[in-house]
């Protein structure tokens, strides 16, 4: 007796739930947490290079005597409390690079702190290649260190719990049967595996699903702990560059801020994508594939996975790799030549020529820099662009997915939910 069929509409509502949850979870949290709040427009243009913006003091008046200074800074209250650590809103907008006082570091007006100031020995350089790495390889790793338990706990349960899903599904009967069905029907049509794959099985998505999860959480950990090591190599004179603060929260917010879609440096690229998508879709299939119909489960997986991957991978490439480079010796463009190359390489696994991805990583690159290296509107256009993608690709499916193995006994008896084999 086969899968009870009542069973694949219950796996379909949960794995709907899932993907709902996921995607409220940001926008709860971009509109919950303090400073979480996506770029409207591009930030305001630096002051000049010797840091006119910030604020000198004021002059004293005319009346006062000759012989008294006024005081550069007004007194503090003997008794006035000391905060435990420095407030963490940033303004999203402001400008210039500041400057260095003796030992302590005036930021410009508008920065004078960062969300991501860690909350103890802050005058401390963190780490910003090996720490972010291995937070990306273990979600939370660069928060716990740094005695940030709430943020270390968010990444490091959302792996654990992405990875047990993904585990769970893969180690399940069904998943082991639609793999060995895959392998049989290449054999037995002399394709490659791939070209037998059922795009569409609930199982593979479900195990993708889980895995993401886990993969956006080391993304966003690794984005964390490399802006926590910035706000602490700032005063030092390094990464002046990144003026603009983005907390994890307005990465998740930024695919749903349809305002960038009145910017060209938007709506171009995408224009292009869905006039590609147009042309794919209305095309024949080819000798190894056939028309199939595009349904809700489609659209569930295409926004999840869409969403998930704009997000995280922006943070990675765009938020990572190329303020590295950047840093390290290589010019505005050159640092962004070698993000785009790597981000290629990375979807070698599912594009052997990957060209678009190439040219798509370099745009992004260029918006980033545009906007002051902010991320928001890049993060926008790729979440948008995989929906695109996914459309046009889920108007086919492979012809050998959905055909039955040879040796597969038929049905004799069939009465919902119940298929029996004799």
């Amino acid at each position: 007796m086969s899968e009870p069929v009542f069973l694949r509409g219950f796996l379909m509502a949960m794995l709907r739930r899932g993907a709902m949850i996921l995607w409220g979870s940001g926008l709860v949290l971009s509109w919950l947490t303090p400073g979480a709040r996506v770029l409207a427009a591009p930030p305001v243009a630096a002051a000049d290079a010797g840091g006119a913006g910030a604020k000198a003091a004021p002059a004293p008046p005319a009346s006062a005597p000759a012989n008294k200074v006024a005081p550069a800074h007004p007194a503090k209250p003997a008794n006035a409390a000391q905060p435990a650590r420095p407030a963490t809103k940033t303004p999203q907008h402001g400008g210039g690079k500041g400057k260095t006082d003796g030992d302590a570091y005036v930021p410009p007006r508008g920065q004078e702190r960062s969300w991501f100031l860690p909350a103890y020995n802050h005058n401390d350089k963190r780490s910003d290649i090996g720490v972010p790495l291995v937070s990306f390889l273990l979600p939370g790793f660069g928060q716990w260190l740094n005695e940030d338990y709430t943020s270390g706990a968010v990444y490091s349960g959302a792996a654990i719990a992405g990875y047990a899903y993904a585990i769970n599904v893969t180690s399940s009967d069904h998943l082991a049967h639609q793999h060995e069905v895959m392998r049989q029907r290449a054999r037995d049509h002399d394709v490659n595996e791939q070209n037998a794959l059922a795009q569409k099985d609930i199982a593979e998505r479900k195990a993708t699903l889980g895995t993401l999860v886990a993969q956006g959480a080391g993304g966003l950990s690794l984005y964390h702990s490399f802006r926590t090591s910035v706000a602490t190599r700032r005063p030092a004179g390094e990464y002046t560059f990144l003026v603009i603060d983005e907390t994890p929260m307005d990465l998740l917010a930024a695919p749903l801020h349809f305002a960038y879609l009145a910017r060209p440096t938007t709506y171009i690229p995408l224009a292009i994508g869905a006039a590609i998508a147009a042309y794919q879709i209305n095309r024949k299939p080819d000798k190894d594939t056939v028309r199939s119909r595009f349904s809700s489960a489609d659209a569930l997986f295409m926004s999840s996975f869409s969403y998930n991957a704009g997000t995280h991978e922006e943070a990675v490439f765009r938020g990572w790799l190329m303020p590295v480079a950047r840093e390290y010796g290589a010019n505005d463009t050159w640092s962004n030549v070698i993000q785009s190359v790597l981000f290629a390489a990375a979807h070698l696994g599912s594009n052997s020529t990957p060209i678009p991805q190439l040219l798509l990583g370099y745009d992004l690159g260029y918006v980033a820099q545009k906007n002051h290296w902010a991320l928001a509107e890049g993060v926008f256009i790729h979440a948008w662009w995989d929906v695109i993608a996914f459309y046009a690709q889920y108007q086919f499916d492979w012809k050998y997915a959905k055909q039955a193995r040879i040796d597969a006994p038929k049905p004799v008896l069939w009465a919902p939910p119940l298929e029996w084999h004799f």
